[in-house]
């Protein structure tokens, strides 16, 4: 039986068909469709794993294709309604190849976050650092927005009052050179910052006379005194009082040191997935998202030049 419209219909399929393939000669360099500068992501990720245990069996889609569909849901926060439509795959068949998909990149790019030994940093100082050569790491939290709770007690632990919405929170280790060099677990946006540092025990991996740098948030002058760390922390301005003159240039000094930091820091956040709210169904990989956003980070281009190095 001959079924109008036949022509027409496998037309329109075999364009649908074709986007996948499209999508991906587009991005052999990965940057086309997710802005990771000129690696191709997906060769470097094929050539560190068993494909077979990826992939899976009896699947319509490509291991590059899901490696693909998970970075465009993440960096460019294409929702799985789309995914399905430019992948030629239901929209559950999207999801599941995200999450299977996001866990693996997740395994695999904790490797390029790793914690280096003193003489690696000493020897990778930038000049700004040069008045802060014993600096270990440098601290910071940030914060990502979240859908709220049914959960009444899961409101009250997400609900960051700095932000003013609910939030998770991860705290961010980098190297003066820049590169990310820990990453904690998640914690609700009304987690402190020492909270945090004290929960993750992150003092174990220090030494004594190690430093670490920290902006204002960080109240752990106790438990540095306690293993001979030295805190290196902008000065507190107290109420009607201006800082003195030393106080200020430190204050910029630390600034200076800090900015580069910052900028690592904004790479992941570049991600757009962390610019608006992840709905409470992607929560259960919002630490798996996270680290393949350092992961990937720390794998782009420097953010120093060599000039800029003692």
């Amino acid at each position: 039986m001959e079924v109008e419209g036949t022509e027409e219909n496998a037309v329109t399929q075999s364009t649908i068909e074709s986007i996948p393939k499209a999508v991906e000669d587009k991005a052999i360099q990965v940057n086309v469709s997710t802005d990771f500068g000129s690696f191709d992501v997906s060769n470097i990720i094929n050539s560190n794993f068993n494909l077979k245990v990826f992939t899976g069996s009896n699947t319509k889609c490509s291991i590059r294709n899901k490696i693909l569909l998970t970075l465009m849901r993440i960096k460019l926060d294409v929702t799985f309604r789309t995914l399905a439509i430019l992948f030629n795959v239901s929209r559950q068949s999207a999801q599941t190849y995200f999450h299977s998909t996001i866990q693996l990149l997740s395994l695999i790019l904790k490797s390029v976050i790793r914690f280096p030994d003193k003489d690696e940093i000493r020897h990778n100082i930038p000049i700004c650092f040069s008045n802060f050569k014993n600096t270990r790491i440098v601290l910071d939290c940030t914060e990502i927005s979240i859908q709220a709770s049914k959960c009444l007690n899961c409101r009250i632990r997400t609900y960051s009052y700095y932000k003013g919405k609910h939030t998770c929170k991860f705290l961010i280790g980098v190297a003066p050179s820049g590169l990310i060099t820990y990453v904690s677990d998640a914690y609700g946006g009304r987690t402190s910052d020492k909270a945090i540092f004290n929960c993750q025990n992150l003092i174990a991996k220090l030494e004594p006379l190690d430093a670490i740098m920290v902006d204002k948030g960080f109240l752990i002058e106790q438990e540095c005194a306690d293993n001979l760390i030295t805190l290196i922390r902008p000065p507190f301005l107290k109420k009607n009082q201006q800082l003195s003159k030393k106080e200020a240039e430190r204050t910029a000094e630390i600034a200076r040191a800090r900015v580069h930091v910052e900028r690592s820091i904004q790479r992941i956040k570049n991600f757009r997935v962390f610019k608006n709210t992840i709905p409470w169904s992607l929560l259960p990989e919002v630490e798996n998202i996270f680290i393949v956003a350092v992961g990937l980070t720390n794998l782009d281009s420097p953010i120093l030049a060599r000039d800029k190095f003692l």
